[in-house]
């Protein structure tokens, strides 16, 4: 049944979608309190790199992120890498206490 497998594979995607939406939210909030942002310049560099990474797809990739909304969707990845990157810069190894 049709049904049954759909909410079967709901099952299995959802608690790594619950994660996955956690973490951006946490991510995003870290963005927001440190003053964390990606420019439109930096955002229009990505594209660009973005499209001579697919040389036969360039135009359709430059097509793509004119749109708003995926545009603002490569921001928000971009600025969570780069809270990302700045997590592990500042971590520290802490040695284990028995």
């Amino acid at each position: 049944d049709q049904e049954k497998a759909l909410a079967e594979v709901g099952a299995q995607v959802r608690p790594r979608a619950d994660r996955q939406v956690r973490s951006e939210l946490i991510l995003d909030e870290m963005a927001r309190r440190d003053g964390i942002d990606v420019t439109d310049g930096e955002v229009t560099t990505e594209i660009e790199a973005l499209a001579a990474s697919q040389k036969d797809a360039a135009a359709r990739v430059r097509s793509l992120y004119g749109q708003p909304e995926a545009r603002a969707a490569l921001r928000a990845q971009m600025r969570r890498e780069r809270v990302l990157r700045r997590l592990v810069s500042e971590a520290r190894v802490v040695p284990e206490t028995a």
